[in-house]
């Protein structure tokens, strides 16, 4: 009884009600019936502006939680037929696997990692295959936004826009804009925003015409705009009143992972700056998913594997320690890996060679969350007989172990509570408010979490244990010396 139910939602109420929605902006694109528009939890939405919007039926086929192909399907069709090509499972296709950073300019000094999605698309606009990139770009004055997509017309427009944005935004607005023009375009996207334009590209023939190259960062989940905003008001900038964020700052002599978190913003009306590390910033810890966004939880394309190239850090430990940052590459373009092989032979990229274990080893956490315990999760919606998307992996409860179920539902108790609190918060105008509701939650986590790591630690052996302690009092009194 439930099942037939569930089969007979609609599309209003399976995917934008229940908050399944990826919020890319290909449903305003394909229907200008509908317009994204910021929610008091600074999370988009796709709003209706005509009762009948949301029947068209082509929605479905954009949208990445129930179009009729997934990321393997749209995958083998840009892929399969490469010369050479290879195919391992959560890595997808590839040419090419790479790591490390860029040699030329200034490249790797700007950029939060090893520099490389910026200088594959200044060679991409060198070579004349380009005219210009679609990417998170900060915003003008007087925008409620900080970051949002946009246009850049030159390298040197890119090289102002380089460094992770970890801040929504949705492409309605300058995918239309792009249709549009004439040109040749690139788009840099996570995961599920990248997907759904892929999804986009399939429908509508003057999108997939203009966007010719994709470029998919690797990234743990969304952040909501309240993750950026709750940083600077628990350092003295009032909600409304920060101005930009640096959210990866490097600091020479301390690992890669070890950066900093510049903020400016206006206090009492004069601007200030400051610069706080991570283990300082309550909201930081990416395990806790404080601000992420529902739809970061049900996806199961850890490495954006429909990008003709994807991006992450090398967090590895031959190159977690240099503090100027790596990059994994996954190459699956022609154009792209012709660009990489000279970028090497003439000494613009100093890269490495890797394996496919080696890659997964990189983003062991991510993938971790996005396929082995993604089972769990989905199963948590059958036995209550709601409505979830179709995935590549089955539900299954007894996936992972009873303790890390704990841990998994830690977690979504937490990106759920943190929106509501920081709102409950902001009303009354209270950071310690936030905090109040918020550690006992945390501290529940953190608990679990540690008692996880100890059972598998002890599981590899004292002396694995060792190390891995005098490693860590290590890192800590390099970061104390630095604030010294």
């Amino acid at each position: 009884m439930k099942k037939n139910r569930i089969n007979k939602l609609s599309f209003y109420e399976s995917v934008i009600s229940s908050g399944f929605d990826v919020r890319s902006g290909a449903f305003a694109v394909l229907n200008s019936n509908i317009q994204m528009c910021l929610n008091e939890y600074g999370e988009f939405e796709s709003t209706a502006l005509s009762e009948s919007a949301f029947e068209d039926p082509m929605l479905r086929e954009v949208s990445a939680m129930t179009s009729s192909v997934n990321e393997d399907d749209v995958a083998s069709e840009l892929f399969g037929a490469v010369a050479g090509i290879k195919y391992r499972e959560v890595i997808g296709y590839y040419s090419g696997l790479y790591a490390g950073h860029v040699v030329e300019g200034d490249f790797r000094k700007n950029a939060s990692s090893g520099g490389l999605t910026t200088w594959i698309l200044k060679e991409l606009f060198e070579k004349d295959l380009i005219d210009g990139v679609v990417h998170v770009k900060k915003t003008g004055q007087g925008s409620e936004l900080l970051f949002e997509y946009g246009i850049s017309n030159s390298v040197e427009e890119i090289l102002a826009s380089s460094k992770s944005r970890y801040y929504p935004a949705e492409f309605s607005k300058v995918i239309t804009e792009v249709k549009s023009r004439q040109g040749r375009f690139a788009f840099v996207g996570i995961p599920s925003i990248l997907f759904e334009l892929r999804l986009l590209c399939r429908v509508d023939p003057e999108v997939n015409k203009k966007i010719k190259y994709m470029f998919g960062l690797i990234c743990g989940h969304q952040k909501s705009t309240k993750y950026a905003e709750s940083i600077g008001w628990q350092f003295g900038i009032a909600p409304g009143h920060l101005t930009d964020i640096d959210f990866r700052k490097k600091v020479p002599g301390l690992p890669a992972s070890s950066y900093s978190t510049e903020l400016t913003g206006l206090v009492n009306g004069v601007e200030r700056t400051v610069s706080r590390f991570q283990d300082d910033i309550f909201v930081s810890n990416w395990g806790h998913g404080m601000f992420k966004t529902k739809f970061s939880d049900f996806t199961d394309d850890a490495l954006n594997e429909t990008a003709d190239v994807s991006l992450g850090d090398a967090w590895l430990p031959e190159y977690v320690h240099d503090s100027g940052g790596n990059n994994v590459l996954i190459v699956r373009n022609p154009d792209i890996q012709r660009i990489i092989e000279e970028g090497v032979f003439n000494g613009q990229v100093n890269l490495d060679q890797i394996s496919e274990q080696t890659v997964l080893d990189s983003q062991k956490g991510l993938i971790n969350h996005t396929r082995n315990e993604l089972p769990y999760r989905i199963s948590k919606y059958d036995e209550n007989g709601l409505w979830r998307p179709r995935k590549r992996v089955t539900a299954d409860i007894e996936e992972i172990t009873t303790h890390k179920r704990k841990v998994q539902d830690s977690r979504a108790r937490i990106q759920e509570l943190s929106s509501r609190a920081y709102k409950e918060a902001v009303f009354s105008g209270n950071w310690s408010q936030f905090e109040k509701i918020m550690v006992p939650e945390v501290e529940a986590y953190s608990r679990l979490y540690r008692k996880m790591r100890l059972k598998r630690s002890w599981a590899n052996g004292p002396f694995w244990v060792i190390r891995k302690l005098g490693s860590k009092l290590s890192h800590k009194w390099q970061k104390w010396q630095k604030k010294a």
